[in-house]
């Protein structure tokens, strides 16, 4: 095999000399490591680029015939490079030297090119995300904005349509014609509770209505919701109970309204699912949680599937086309009911068996 070229070997990213043993005087020296500590002067010694310590370490690595290792920053291509050198004893006819080989380390750039393209990757991701951020939010604030515009433009004329319907009914005295205002009436409620239930939905899903907190008295405010439901459950033959367990607090400061609006959809979603049986409302602390109040309705309704409860409580949900038509209702309530339980620092959640019933759970604090 052939010796490479002196020329080439000169133009390596690799540096390479031959120091006297003594005095560590340079007496030759390849083109890079002439580069690198500037040895185009004579009379320039290897220890000229150490400190004392390292000094030191040399004549005793020397002595002893050992390595020494020492690093050193300089300037390569008008960048500062951390360049590793390595010192041996050799013997160049039969004569001992010493000779220095250095050699550039990437390895602190290279982790420092990665630093800095994860920091860029980093920048760029976290602007597109907020980017992406702000466009869903507008969107999600348009919608909400036309949801509310929409819903209050129908509830004007719908409730024209509502008040003029009751009139007309206390005119007639014919009983088919009654029975017809009577689905005119039906199918206006229902069209007005879904309305409303969109107006709901467009309020809970932009920022967080302001309601006063009230102090109220948790059983008189329990069984005034809960009377609103009698006559439905009376209609539909359902027994509707309402059971407050000991040590409950008298009274506790909540915000009536999302109060009203959550027992009163849970309530009232109990009871279109429950075509016989009853409905039981629940009321106690917390066993773990002391300062929690825990409200629970169970109904012996028609129950749910376990692989649709987790979905329950997002936005426009049933369980399956089915219950849709045969149930009505576009699935909005639980969804309200839970950013309305979030925004007053409560949970809710809920266990269900199909054929046997659903149970509804919901807690508040109690704050005493």
């Amino acid at each position: 095999m052939d010796k490479l070229p002196g020329s080439i070997v000169d133009q390596l990213d690799t540096g390479a000399g031959i120091c006297d043993v003594d005095s560590f005087l340079f007496v030759g020296a390849n083109v890079t490591l002439v580069s690198w500590l500037a040895l185009s002067n004579e009379n320039v010694r290897l220890s000229d680029h150490l400190s004392a310590k390292e000094c030191e370490r040399l004549k005793k690595a020397v002595e002893k015939n050992r390595s020494f290792r020492f690093k050193k920053s300089i300037s390569v291509r008008g960048r500062d490079q951390s360049i590793d050198f390595l010192v041996n004893l050799i013997e160049i006819d039969s004569k001992p030297n010493v000779m220095i080989q250095g050699a550039v380390n990437n390895s602190n750039t290279e982790i420092q090119a990665l630093i800095r393209n994860h920091e860029d990757l980093t920048e760029q991701s976290n602007k597109l995300l907020r980017q992406e951020k702000d466009r869903t939010d507008a969107a999600n604030n348009a919608k909400s904005a036309f949801l509310a515009s929409i819903s209050h433009e129908l509830r004007t004329p719908m409730n024209a349509i509502l008040g003029f319907t009751g009139v007309l009914r206390k005119r007639l005295s014919d009983e088919k014609n009654i029975q017809l205002i009577e689905y005119v009436s039906e199918s206006s409620n229902a069209l007005m509770k879904l309305i409303n239930g969109l107006l709901e939905f467009s309020t809970a899903s932009s920022e967080a209505p302001k309601m006063d907190v009230v102090t109220m008295d948790i059983s008189k405010t329990i069984k005034k919701i809960v009377g609103k439901f009698n006559a439905l459950a009376d209609r539909k033959g359902i027994a509707l109970k309402c059971i407050e367990s000991e040590g409950i607090p008298k009274t506790m400061g909540i915000q009536l309204e999302m109060f009203d609006q959550v027992l009163s959809s849970v309530l009232d979603n109990a009871l279109k699912f429950t075509s016989e049986g009853k409905v039981e409302l629940t009321v106690s602390r917390d066993s773990l949680l002391k300062d929690m109040l825990v409200f629970s309705v169970r109904d012996t309704g028609i129950g749910i599937e376990s692989c649709y409860l987790e979905s329950m409580f997002a936005p426009f949900t049933q369980e399956d086309s089915a219950t849709n038509r045969q149930y009505s209702g576009v699935g909005l309530s639980l969804s309200i009911c839970r950013q309305y339980i979030d925004q007053m620092a409560g949970k809710i959640w809920c266990t269900s068996e199909k054929g046997v019933g659903t149970t509804v759970y919901f807690s508040l604090p109690c704050g005493n």
